[in-house]
């Protein structure tokens, strides 16, 4: 019979209730599908079991991690021998990411609790660790897949280090090098602003910070740890607690905010020690409204931007997560998303986009067996973006929509997930009364929930047949509205065939969206009058025949208030040609915000702040208000940093990596390779910590 796991880890507040299977000295995990035993987090329990330390509790952990290491793959001959399974009932290692879940867990329990484990048990795991290791050395995780190359880090510095195998601890090193490097070419990891593995980087590399032995992975990890936690703050609303949008990955809990608020997480990591103090003067003493621009991936031109007022946060990426093709992993991205208000501090209402082909809904996708399938509610489509303040511009295409898979309805939809907090809604100036409703073409919708009016304008999109309507309508609980690129029977399409004699380009979509306070307007109708007094273009090029290297554009602008914002994109390549706002070309900005930004200009300022380095990547914070500043320099090469503020001053000769914060007159100075004794004048107290 299962038992409550009374010991299992929340990690913050964020996990799920579980329970301990005696039969099998497993955590269990109860669903719609069965019961399903989970190597990792019997893992994670077995540490909290040791943890605690009772004569019990520490009989159950060594039962619990025998029972993990039989889930490990001792089979010579097998491709992924030393991984395991990622649950009990698997029968064979699919999850390659296991390894780094459970190794994560069992190498800091040896370095730190190995005192309170029989040695018959320390010698089995130290073997596994070893297996473990090696496997993690032959999959050589991409630096892309953020969350898990974090983990391989660190178990490749403390398994290396536990072991005493100094070339796995040089190999973990050498990576986090690397991955601050390809950090670094952008702003901000890969895997952009997720509620769930932001957090789970940060608790992988402060494991790094609190057991490793060589002060520079020490010092790197904790860099890299500050900086996604600025991002993380920078995002948490301060009203509803939420992370804002958009989301590189968002389960669907997170997603529709039923999970616990990310702010709780943040402060119980600042809590922890494993997030610095400063970062809740950051979390609570911010402008507002706020608008957050960084770049995860410079390369595939991802920028993530996020506004924050009081009453709602708006968040849109210029494109999804699309670094690896995986079931497990791919099509969860959150590329446009509102989160609004509510009264009585009851969870925000969330409006989310996307794609769906033959009218698939969530419960639909399953992406493993033991996990529900109201897991992941997936995209079908591909989007790009632009957001400037409250007002966006997001457009979908689909690659699934192709000339090989027979499909009867391909729409973009814009989901309000609680259709209840829905009370009015305007079409063209006219107030709705019962749904189903169809639009014409070129309708203008106002929707008002909780607090917000949100406007959406449907965009020019293809027609692959006679229906291709737009529709507002209830389904399962939710306010959605369709936009139709196919209905009708199920079928091919020739004409999508890339390559193939008949492409004109792909097939697209797209909206136009805007949120407003209810306090700043009397009515819907009101909030329909003003967006018709700017004006809308949409161009696109006429169809021809894709010869390899012509382009078909498409392009669509705002501009009301003397405020602008416009897209281009190449319908052939499905790729960004221009973003713009208010008559601006918009970049790949690094971190750009009103309080915090980061370039490799060598001088960054704000307001009367000014840090002063060399050309490579630094970031500057200043809350003047707070007496709050904090620079940091990454690096590689030693170079002069000084920070000038209103009434103080850092110098340092050369330093190779690291941060300065001021607090309060409080000087902290956390750095690698530091020379000389710094100049500090103004401060009230200072701290200087060498890392080498």
């Amino acid at each position: 019979m299962l038992e409550p796991a009374d010991h299992f880890p929340d990690h913050g507040g964020s996990a799920a209730p579980l329970y301990y299977d005696p039969d099998v000295y497993l955590v269990a995990n109860s669903i719609d599908n069965g019961v399903f035993h989970s190597a990792w987090m019997s893992a994670d329990y077995a540490v909290a079991l040791v943890e605690s330390g009772s004569p019990q509790e520490i009989e159950r952990a060594e039962a619990v991690i025998d029972a993990v290491l039989i889930c490990q793959d001792m089979d010579p001959r097998s491709p992924h021998y030393g991984n395991f399974r990622w649950e009990y009932e698997d029968l064979a290692v699919e999850d390659l990411n296991a390894v780094q879940f459970v190794l994560v867990r069992l190498i800091p329990l040896l370095l730190n609790r190995a005192d309170r484990l029989s040695e018959s048990l320390v010698s089995r795991v130290r073997e596994g660790i070893r297996l473990g290791l090696g496997e993690i050395r032959r999959i050589d995780v991409s630096p892309v897949y953020s969350n898990i190359v974090a983990q391989d880090i660190a178990n490749s510095i403390l398994g290396g280090q536990l072991l005493r195998h100094p070339e796995y601890s040089g190999r973990g090193l050498a990576k986090l090098r690397t991955w601050l490097k390809v950090i670094d070419q952008s702003g901000i990891p890969h895997e952009y602003n997720s509620p769930t593995y932001s957090f789970v980087c940060i608790e992988a590399l402060h494991k790094i910070v609190a057991f490793s032995d060589q002060p520079e992975a020490a010092a790197l990890a904790q860099l890299i740890i500050t900086r996604i936690g600025l991002s993380v703050a920078l995002r948490i609303h301060p009203v509803t607690g939420r992370l804002a949008p958009p989301h590189c990955r968002a389960y669907y809990p997170a997603l529709v905010c039923q999970s616990p608020a990310e702010a709780h997480a943040l402060s119980h990591a600042i809590s922890q020690g494993k997030l610095p103090n400063w970062l809740a003067t950051a979390l609570h003493q911010r402008p507002a409204p706020l608008m957050v621009t960084e770049t995860s991936d410079a390369g595939a031109g991802t920028v993530i931007s996020s506004y924050l007022d009081r009453e709602f946060s708006i968040g849109v990426a210029t494109g999804e997560l699309a670094t690896q093709s995986n079931r497990f992993i791919s099509n969860q991205s959150n590329v446009f998303s509102i989160h609004y208000s509510r009264e009585n501090g009851a969870a925000p209402g969330v409006v989310f986009s996307r794609y769906l082909i033959n009218d698939k809904w969530l419960g639909d996708y399953r992406s493993t067996p033991s996990r529900t399938s109201d897991h992941i509610f997936r995209d079908e489509g591909s989007f790009r973006g632009v957001l400037s303040g409250a007002r966006a511009i997001g457009m979908y295409t689909s690659p699934e929509v192709d000339a090989w898979s027979r499909v009867s309805s391909a729409k973009a939809a814009l989901i309000w997930n609680n259709a209840e907090d829905v009370d009015e809604i305007w079409v063209d100036g006219s107030r709705i009364k019962r749904l189903p409703a169809d639009l014409s073409e070129g309708s203008v919708i106002v929707v008002g929930c909780a607090k917000v009016y949100i406007v959406i304008r449907p965009l020019e999109r293809t027609r692959l047949g006679a229906e291709a309507p737009v529709r507002i309508i209830e389904h399962r609980g939710s306010l959605v509205i369709e936009m139709y690129n196919y209905l009708g029977p199920a079928k091919t399409f020739w004409e999508l065939g890339n390559p193939g004699a008949f492409f004109q380009g792909v097939i697209h979509n797209g909206f136009y969206a805007e949120v407003v306070a209810k306090s700043q307007y009397a009515s819907g109708r009101a909030v329909y009058e003003a967006h018709l007094a700017g004006v809308m273009r949409e161009e696109l090029d006429e169809p021809r025949t894709f010869d390899g290297d012509n382009q078909r554009k498409w392009s669509i602008r705002y501009r009301r208030d003397e405020r602008s914002l416009g897209i281009e994109i190449d319908l052939m390549r499905w790729r960004i040609l221009r973003r713009w706002a208010d008559g601006e070309a918009l970049g790949f900005p690094m971190l750009s915000s009103p309080i915090a930004r980061q370039d490799r200009s060598g001088e960054i300022a704000l307001g009367n702040a000014r840090l002063r380095c060399e050309k490579a990547p630094a970031w500057l914070l200043a809350i003047p208000e707070a007496e709050l500043w904090v620079g940091a320099y990454h690096g590689p090469e030693a170079a002069e940093f000084t920070l000038e503020l209103p009434d103080g001053l850092v110098r340092i000769e050369a330093l190779e990596a690291g941060a300065v914060v001021w607090d309060k007159g409080q000087v902290t100075i956390d750095a690698i390779g530091l020379r000389g004794a710094p100049e500090i004048a103004g401060a009230r107290e200072a701290n200087v910590i060498r890392r080498r």
